[in-house]
């Protein structure tokens, strides 16, 4: 907890997921399905929360 983050296995999936999904979204829904290992309920779920996230507050800083 060094940085404040919290890095359970969940959340660090979630994570991998979300990204994946913001990189690859020329892929289409098998390949998502069959690379993230997910039903397609999920990748539904994903998706959708993909549209309520403000990643504003995730941005990283340097300075």
């Amino acid at each position: 907890e060094i940085l404040n983050m919290t890095l359970a296995p969940s959340k660090l999936r979630q994570s991998y997921i979300y990204n994946y999904l913001l990189t690859n979204k020329d892929k289409s829904e098998i390949e998502l399905l069959n690379h993230l290992h997910l039903s397609i309920k999920s990748l539904v779920y994903y998706r959708q929360n993909l549209l309520n996230v403000d990643f504003n507050e995730y941005v990283y800083e340097l300075s």
